[in-house]
């Protein structure tokens, strides 16, 4: 009874997000009164039982809306056999193995498309970028006339060896610049590190370098000295540190250098330590 004031009152209780209970009964309406505003509404809603709109689209032959309740479901097979054989659109095919790219549902589309020389030809010249031209040539039943095929297949193989071009070119460039940037790492490695008399070691604070009268003073005066390659220096006894084994081992990164520690991880190893624990374990 009056159906199209049913859904024009639902729409309203719709728009407010209200009436949630009466979204099956709506698709029941639209089915029967306005197939046309069927998909827009399936496509806008979520809220629904899939398996009864299934059932009411397929009792009605709505097979676009049937392709994309089946898509939803996960029942992605039976949607593109709808779109190959009910509809017969190869293109809107192509685009459904396109947006779910999955490979089985491309050789699926492969197996039914090379029944068909149109089919066949589309299928080459749209989706040879997604699926492997040579899988489509080689399932194409013997004495088969496909008007066309030359043309294409040397479209394809002018395509190929441009993209095989490009890819050269790329390799070519990316290797001359990790040549580059290796040469320049070499370069940097080769650098000098000035070590004046006022530079300290950064656990201790005590300057390397010790002027010859002082250094009768300090327990660091016959102590060998390590620069890290960002600039610091220290005394190779204050970066002895304990590790979890209960062995005392020089640490090879700069101590400055500190990330946090993992919870539960109270162990000091080569990115957790800091050079204020370093000192107090060198007092």
């Amino acid at each position: 009874m009056y159906p199209k004031l049913q859904l024009a009152y639902l729409s309203t209780l719709f728009e407010r997000n209200e009436g949630e209970e009466f979204i099956d009964f709506a698709i029941k309406l639209y089915a029967e009164n306005e197939p046309q505003l069927l998909l827009p509404f399936l496509r806008k809603t979520a809220i629904y039982d899939i398996a009864k709109a299934i059932d009411i689209c397929e009792k009605k032959q709505y097979i676009n809306e049937m392709v994309y309740l089946l898509g939803r479901s996960g029942n992605r097979m039976k949607a593109l056999d709808l779109l190959v054989n009910k509809l017969g659109r190869i293109d809107s095919a192509i685009d459904f193995c396109r947006e779910n790219d999955d490979s089985d549902l491309w050789n699926s589309l492969v197996d039914a498309a090379v029944k068909r020389p149109d089919h066949i030809m589309e299928l080459l010249n749209t989706a040879g970028k997604y699926v492997n031209p040579l899988n489509i040539i080689e399932k194409i039943p013997e004495q088969m006339n496909i008007p066309g095929l030359r043309n294409l297949l040397v479209t394809i193989l002018r395509d190929y060896e441009l993209l095989v071009q490009m890819q050269r070119g790329s390799l070519q460039v990316t290797e001359a610049d990790s040549n580059h940037l290796f040469t320049k790492y070499l370069s940097n490695r080769k650098c000098s590190t000035f070590i004046s008399f006022e530079q300290c070691c950064i656990v201790c604070r005590i300057t390397v370098l010790l002027e010859r009268e002082k250094s009768t003073d300090c327990r660091h005066a016959n102590c060998d000295i390590i620069v890290y390659d960002c600039g610091h220096s220290a005394h190779i006894r204050c970066i002895y540190v304990p590790h979890s084994d209960g062995q005392t081992v020089m640490e090879s990164r700069c101590p400055i250098y500190k990330e946090p520690k993992e919870e539960g991880n109270s162990s000091v190893d080569g990115d957790t330590f800091d050079s204020e624990k370093l000192k107090k374990e060198n007092e």
